[in-house]
């Protein structure tokens, strides 16, 4: 009868580690995710900062010419 009294703390143990793994799994993609949306930004970012720039660039060429 010593399997039957392993059992429980067996499953505890086995849902215990799932949800950790579910908890760290979820927050390495959310993570990644976060990651994900900071560099889409940044270069949206950088490329308005470069039209920007373009447009300065052609408003100075055109009063330079």
């Amino acid at each position: 009868n010593h399997s039957a009294t392993e059992t429980p703390e067996h499953k505890v143990l086995d849902t215990n580690n799932r949800h950790f793994l579910v908890m760290s799994i979820g927050m390495v993609t959310r993570h990644l995710y976060f990651t994900e949306i900071v560099q889409v930004l940044l270069a949206l970012f950088q490329c308005s900062q470069k039209h920007s720039q373009d447009a300065k660039m052609s408003k100075l060429h055109k009063l330079i010419s």
